[in-house]
């Protein structure tokens, strides 16, 4: 949507809208050694250490979820194969039936996917308000505070 009648600044949003939400940044705030090093040496760790941890429970979630959806689906399967003294084929679907209850209740206990959730905004809210301090905005508008 353009601002103008004739063309001019285009906007996903109504232009006074926008200008609500955001703000107009003058300058870079100029950050003295011991606020570069907390940044660095505690903040940026603490992301990368997220980062990590919501990488791994996401690969976790996925993988117990596959075993879960695959042993699951491979009962039936399987147990339309079983006839009288089958008993291989019996212990079979007596296991991807286990597999399937205890991955879920893996999933359920370890809590996988909500886990990977929280590390995922815990560091994306962090390099929010890194970028936000950086700059003075928002809640570290007042420079001699932030």
């Amino acid at each position: 949507m353009f601002d103008r009648q004739d063309g001019g600044d285009g906007y996903a949003i109504k232009k006074h809208i926008f200008e609500r939400m955001y703000e107009q940044i003058d300058e870079k705030l100029n950050l003295t050694s011991e606020q570069q090093s907390y940044l660095t040496d505690r903040i940026n760790c603490k992301i990368k250490e997220y980062k990590a941890k919501a990488k791994s429970k996401k690969r976790g979630f996925h993988i117990y979820q596959i075993i879960a959806i695959i042993a699951a689906a491979l009962v039936p399967v399987f147990s339309g194969f079983v006839t009288g003294q089958a008993m291989l084929l019996k212990l079979l679907v007596a296991l991807l039936g286990g597999t399937s209850a205890v991955t879920a209740g893996l999933l359920s206990l370890f809590k996988f996917q909500e886990n990977w959730i929280k590390y995922r905004c815990a560091y994306e809210d962090l390099e929010s308000h890194i970028e936000q301090f950086k700059v003075g905005a928002g809640i570290y508008r007042d420079k001699k505070n932030a």
